[in-house]
């Protein structure tokens, strides 16, 4: 298992050195327990997903209204529109999935 000395590196290496800021008020058992699914992350990996999404997020919204269409008709329902018969099918259907 990695020590603490060498998460507390990885995850500042990673930029996530506040996944520790509670620290100090965890007890032993805890602090064992959670070293032990820290030891599993791939820290590397996780910066790089929070790099790529950070990215991400820092790029302008892609318009997508082009690649947008009307529903077809029987896509669609209404409460208001429905015979009783079509309502209670819908009904059948939530209760039973």
């Amino acid at each position: 298992m990695a020590s603490l000395e060498q998460l507390q590196q990885g995850l500042e290496n990673a930029g996530q050195p506040h996944v520790l800021q509670f620290w100090p008020e965890l007890s032993e058992e805890q602090r064992d327990a959670f070293l032990q699914e820290l030891a599993q992350l791939d820290l590397q990996g996780l910066r790089e997903h929070c790099e790529a999404a950070a990215k991400a997020a820092a790029s302008p919204p892609v318009c997508l209204d082009q690649h947008m269409e009307p529903l077809f008709p029987d896509s669609i329902g209404s409460v208001r529109k429905n015979d009783t018969k079509n309502l209670s099918g819908w009904e059948q259907e939530e209760l039973t999935s």
